[in-house]
């Protein structure tokens, strides 16, 4: 996990005033920043703190705001400064109840500074700044003094509602171990400044891989789409900084394994009174967001959902790699390494995708994103099959697009990498109003055995494969003898539609084949011991996919076998499918 330096957060909202005989509308407007890529050295590139600038604007977007933003190679000290002159020259025309939030998300440090005193004494204190993209962590004229924009704020702007918030760092580049308030000076606030910073002087803030997020931000953005919403439906700055802390503060020790006393600690500083409404999030929510708790729904891009049942089961193989190996032999011995049978409990129900996400499905994220996917911008392309040739090959023409054979809507989408997926499922999140995910490999491991404890979900016999999924069978065999198949046809070459063969037993379609699929966990060594709602490793190198698929012998199509790669690794015969916790329940 990297560290954010300074702490940068999104808060803020409209304080309903009581206005004597007329109503004034209400102006919401918005500054965010975001770096995670840096020109020198002494600061880390970050994963995550512009996507997640990207997704606060976004959510401010959508709750009414006006957003300014400089994010990636743009936010360099020139162009942020000169972006945040002009945008506070803006604040200059609000009314006193209109909002103002300024939100960072990068690195950020607390440096000692000279500054004079009203008697004429200097002295030297710590003071909080954020890290453009070209910040010398050495040189205060590199860096955005928070105290700075402060000044400028309750300076220039017509507010009396200006909240900044930073998702960074505020430990000590001079590790002085000085400072005024709460271990660093921020001048005095006025009842129209607020501060809402990611960690406390002195501490870090952190990202999270199995987050996909700075961890402030996560919760940041989890309360503006709802979670934080009060039993009016509406989302206000002291509610979304309670939930947000809380969040924060109960969950970063066991992302951060650490104890609870070195926790990630958010800082709220200001003196804001009134009831700051950001927004309503009953009209931004689709009706999935509020299902009750029943068997299946579909959502607005008629993805079909199933609810998985809490349960215990034994995951991983009763066989062991010398007896798959010599159940089936078209394989190695050493493929089937790391399926150490354990009990895992899954204590609450979820809901997981009857098909794997559809091409169609996929077009309508990569059309609304203006998205490309890693085969087609990093030079490599995706994985297809050159009719001309008869072979496969990775090169550049291929891609989700074109996988070297027919596809239509229906079929599911294959060239998609770990991170594409993720993506998608960011997308869908914000589009639906809940939290779509990958699934966990034990949860995708349930699911596909749906009560069983054989080889397969219909039981030991890989010959019946053909009845339940596209695997690779007499078709594959005439116009490929060089792979081992079932006897059997099931009348497919490449992939089949989604959902064209029988489900299992929870309703679930094409687990055991037509594509293997990305789950969220990064690859690891089985416990030994019983386990309870596992979610992998903290780190690593390779992830998950899981799953039989169109080209798969029954070794590979077992429901404990495991595949890992690289999350850029993309191939004609990976897809994905997603899930989310059910509602009520909290992943």
């Amino acid at each position: 996990m990297w560290q954010r330096h300074l702490g940068l957060g999104i808060f803020c909202g409209l304080f309903l005033l009581c206005v004597p005989q007329q109503v004034i509308a209400q102006t919401k407007i918005a500054f965010v920043a975001g770096v995670e890529r840096y020109d020198k050295s002494g600061l880390k590139n970050l994963d995550y703190a512009e996507e997640d600038a990207q997704q606060v604007k976004r959510e401010l977007e959508s709750l009414g705001f006006s957003v300014s933003s400089v994010i990636g190679d743009e936010a360099n000290s020139e162009k942020l400064n000169s972006e945040l002159d002009r945008f506070i020259q803006a604040t200059k025309k609000l009314n006193k109840s209109d909002i103002v939030i300024v939100y960072f998300s990068g690195h950020g440090v607390q440096k000692l500074v000279q500054r004079t005193k009203d008697g004429g004494d200097t002295i030297e204190v710590e003071e909080p700044f954020f890290c453009p993209k070209d910040a010398l962590k050495t040189d205060v004229n590199t860096l955005l003094s928070i105290n700075g924009l402060l000044r400028r704020l309750e300076d220039f702007s017509g507010s009396d509602q200006n909240i900044i918030m930073l998702d960074a760092c505020r430990d000590s580049a001079d590790k002085s171990g000085k400072g005024g308030v709460d271990g660093s000076t921020i001048r005095e606030l006025s009842d129209k400044l607020a501060l809402f910073f990611a960690a406390k002087s002195g501490r870090r803030s952190f990202e999270s891989k199995e987050l996909q997020h700075g961890i402030f931000t996560y919760y940041l953005l989890k309360g503006l789409r709802g979670e934080a919403a009060d039993a009016d439906e509406e989302v206000t700055f002291q509610g979304l900084a309670s939930y947000v802390s809380k969040q924060v503060e109960r969950n970063s020790p066991g992302l951060l394994e650490v104890s609870i006393d070195n926790a990630q600690r958010p800082n709220l500083m200001g003196n804001l009174s009134g009831t700051m409404v950001l927004g309503l999030v009953t009209q931004r929510r689709s009706p999935a967001s509020n299902l009750p708790l029943s068997k299946s729904f579909t959502n607005s891009l008629r993805m079909e959902f199933a609810l998985i049942p809490s349960g215990t089961f034994t995951m991983g193989s009763k066989l062991t790699p010398k007896e798959v190996h010599q159940r089936y032999p078209g394989g190695k011995e050493g493929y089937y390494e790391g399926e150490t049978p354990h009990q895992v409990v899954l204590s609450k129900p979820f809901y997981m995708g009857v098909h794997e996400v559809t091409v169609g499905q996929f077009r309508k994220f990569v059309e609304a994103e203006n998205y490309k996917t890693e085969a087609e911008i990093d030079g490599q392309g995706g994985v297809g099959f050159d009719q001309a040739t008869g072979k496969f090959d990775q090169i550049i023409k291929y891609s989700w697009r074109n996988p070297g054979f027919a596809q239509d809507d229906n079929h599911p989408v294959v060239n998609v990498s770990w991170n594409d997926a993720m993506a998608f499922c960011r997308w869908l999140s914000r589009v639906e109003g809940r939290e779509y995910r990958l699934p966990t490999e034990a949860e995708w491991e349930y699911s596909c055995r749906a009560g069983s404890a054989s080889e397969f979900s219909f039981g030991d016999n890989g010959e019946q494969l053909v009845g339940f999924d596209n695997v690779a069978d007499a078709t594959l065999d005439r116009k490929f003898s060089y792979f081992p198949t079932v006897s059997s046809s099931d009348s497919a070459l490449f992939t089949s539609r989604a959902g064209n063969f029988r489900s299992n037993e929870f309703g679930i379609f094409d687990m055991h084949g037509n594509v293997s699929e990305w789950c969220s966990d990064w690859y690891g060594e089985y416990p030994t011991g019983a386990v309870a709602d596992p979610v992998g490793p903290s780190t690593g190198s390779l992830r998950l996919f899981r799953g039989g698929c169109w080209l798969s012998d029954p070794a590979f199509c077992r429901s404990a076998y495991r595949f890992r790669n690289a999350p850029s690794y993309r191939n004609h015969n990976v897809g994905f499918r997603v899930a989310l916790s059910s509602p009520g329940i909290s992943k």
